[in-house]
């Protein structure tokens, strides 16, 4: 497939005006399109199969992609005889890439070269469905507590029945909340509440270490985004960056996670240490130390509770500092080395925390259409682990993205999972891995546009390591 564009009298133009984490270009020539003399959504339906679902859901297509993002940024650059830009785009079928040249001030020609996603299971990567409404708990509540403004201090939910609390236009700044930044403690009366919305985050430095998270005697002790006690609760539709633990379940029971996008959590990114039932669901974990937590520092007993993910994306990231770093070993330097004592060492947790000892005490699993993503081989092997094929009831659709181009090594039960289930799990690797994760950030922003709102990425999907802000 070729793309020609020719340009025409000079403006200036906002590309991707519609989509929320859209970069502003100033595109300094009007363009006109065509492709083999047919419009591009044309040949783009004629060369490869179309889902039904795909025009009616999507704003792009592969080859609208490649016209308007990177031949956008060509044009812009259209100064040097040639540029080599190599974009990547995966519309869920297919894996695009382009190379441009610049053959003069207005004018650009790309090859966009397309091939096959390998499958995923039964000869297809499933697709995730569009957002009904992430906040439709808000329509069906017995009443609702609207929540605004910035908080410093802990906020307290007022409970009852089915209550819903509107935190959409609310700001909570990890300063002063010991355990967490939210806290809702309710008995069996108050079940069925639900939190919508809401941005949590810390103002501590990019580099603190783990323990300066923790902070065990500070202000911030043990902080988390969410400390539930209450039953059946739903939290969704929040956002939340450089926080210490993501939502926390804290004797809850038959809790649900749902349309949380969570960046640089230093601990869990799901904390249910007190092994209660819950779901998490539709959820962008983007940067964690510790995927799930459910390794219980009591006597808590897991037996008969489930904990579902679904639909969840999922990737480990190596933080400052780690846990203990200087006696548990396995951490790599800012180039992905193994640690030499030379400066920050980098490191991170297991995609699941559990009781390995006593694995009869820990919550059961059912994983489903979920992404666990991650990076650095020289971090060990064990932490690229899903739980015990014991523990998990339900499996399948579940990919393993690993995004460093050096072969994925795994964590010792990923092959006893796949006995267990083998349909279950697919292993990617390298530009096929990255082009996959990068997608499915994609899709998942541009389903929940109300989630993070103007703090949308600037490329969704792009792994920066190490991420300084």
């Amino acid at each position: 497939m070729r793309v020609h564009l020719s340009g025409a009298t000079h403006r200036t133009s906002q590309a991707c005006a519609h989509t929320p984490w859209a970069v502003a270009w100033i595109v300094k020539t009007v363009l006109s399109v065509s492709v083999l003399g047919a419009t591009i959504g044309e040949t783009l339906a004629d060369a490869r199969p179309v889902p039904a679902s795909e025009l009616a859901n999507r704003g792009d297509t592969g080859a609208n992609f490649l016209a308007r993002y990177d031949l956008t940024k060509a044009i812009d650059h259209h100064r040097r005889n040639s540029l080599d830009l190599s974009p990547q785009f995966s519309d869920g079928l297919w894996f695009y890439r382009a190379i441009a040249t610049i053959s003069g001030p207005i004018s650009a020609t790309v090859e966009a070269i397309r091939a096959p996603i390998p499958n995923h299971k039964n000869g297809s990567i499933p697709e995730f469905q569009p957002t009904a409404n992430t906040f439709a708990c808000l329509d069906s509540a017995s009443d609702v507590v609207n929540v605004r403004g910035t908080h410093k201090a802990k906020y307290t939910t007022a409970n009852a029945s089915k209550r819903a609390f509107d935190a959409r236009s609310a700001t909570f700044l990890v300063e002063k909340a010991r355990h967490g930044a939210i806290a809702s403690r309710g008995d069996p009366s108050d079940s069925g509440m639900c939190w919508a919305g809401g941005y949590v985050y810390s103002s501590k430095p990019w580099d603190a270490s783990w323990a300066d998270h923790k902070d065990l005697d500070g202000p911030t002790r043990n902080s988390s985004v969410f400390n539930n006690a209450s039953y059946e609760m739903t939290l969704t539709g929040m956002h939340f960056f450089n926080v210490h633990d993501g939502p926390r379940s804290n004797n809850a029971d038959n809790w649900t996670v749902q349309h949380v996008w969570g960046e640089y959590i230093r601990d869990d990114c799901i904390e249910n240490d007190h092994l209660s039932s819950g779901r998490v669901s539709d959820s962008l974990f983007d940067g964690c130390y510790t995927g799930i937590s459910t390794r219980s520092s009591g006597s808590a007993d897991g037996r008969g509770h489930v904990v579902t993910i679904e639909r969840v994306l999922l990737r480990l990231q190596p933080m400052p500092y780690p846990y203990k770093w200087r006696s548990k070993g396995g951490t790599i330097d800012e180039n992905g080395n193994s640690y030499n004592g030379l400066g920050i060492p980098y490191g991170h947790g297991k995609f699941f925390k559990y009781q390995e000892r006593n694995k009869e005490m820990n919550n059961h699993f059912v994983l489903k259409d979920s992404v666990f993503a991650a990076s650095f081989g020289n971090i060990r092997r064990s932490n690229f682990n899903l739980p015990h094929p014991d523990l998990i009831d339900q499996c399948e659709g579940v990919t393993v993205a690993w995004l460093a181009d050096s072969p994925f090594r795994g964590g010792g039960n990923i092959a006893a999972v796949q006995s267990k289930f083998p349909a279950c799990i697919t292993i990617l690797e390298g530009q096929e891995a990255r082009a996959f994760w990068r997608q499915k950030v994609i899709d998942w922003h541009r389903r929940h546009p109300d989630v993070g709102g103007e703090r949308k990425p600037t490329n969704p999907g792009e792994v920066v390591f190490p991420q300084k802000f």
